[in-house]
């Protein structure tokens, strides 16, 4: 009995402890609750934040045609590793609300750049494709979506002006990339990357 109760105690407190963590990370401000990460074969791989580095771009457009001839929904998350250049995409069309998007095969928006290979390449021996992976398959969970606003107000001053209300994206992502041109060791297997737990949060 006392067994089962020392038990029932330890859950309890580990559980009021991830709650804790949980509840003072959301109260952090949303530029310090942006993330952009992943495990790429297995080593861990981020979009590094911190000062001189690149900043994590994400982008919603519900509406067709609001850059270009984007279609409807068009969600757009790039982040770049500050020490390496190495840059991660995710694009998505027709996305309206939460939920899970599976990536259509061979799909050429999702993907990674190896950028610290191109710079190693200084004879250009390869063309650039050779450094860019594309998603043969996956998914991108979305957990949250929230827009951005635009509201009309008035400054100070009495000048009308349109308020920018910023949105909010958070979900999950996990994709198997190839290369058609990189091949293995024996030149007759494209190259692979795969990429689980992947995370992403940030301001739109």
């Amino acid at each position: 009995m006392k067994m089962k109760y020392l038990i029932f105690v330890l859950l309890l407190v580990t559980f009021t402890v991830q709650c804790k963590k949980e509840k003072q990370h959301q109260d952090l401000p949303r530029e310090l609750r942006e993330e952009f990460n992943c495990y790429l074969n297995g080593e861990y791989w981020t979009k590094n934040p911190g000062g001189n580095c690149h900043q994590l771009h994400a982008r919603y457009y519900e509406a067709a045609g609001s850059v270009g001839a984007n279609p409807q929904g068009y969600l757009v998350v790039r982040g770049v590793d500050c020490d390496t250049d190495n840059a991660m995409y995710i694009v998505l069309d027709s996305v309206e609300t939460t939920g899970t998007y599976f990536l259509p095969e061979n799909d050429y928006n999702c993907g990674f750049h190896n950028m610290e290979a191109v710079r190693l390449d200084t004879l250009d021996i390869y063309p650039f494709e050779h450094f860019y992976y594309f998603a043969l398959s996956g998914h991108v969970k979305i957990t949250h979506l929230e827009p951005t606003k635009y509201e009309d107000a008035i400054s100070p001053e009495g000048i009308p002006f349109v308020r920018t209300i910023g949105g909010w994206l958070q979900g999950t992502y996990e994709m198997i990339l190839i290369n058609d041109i990189s091949q293995d060791t024996n030149m007759s297997v494209p190259d692979t990357l795969t990429i689980t737990n992947g995370k992403f949060a940030a301001i739109l």
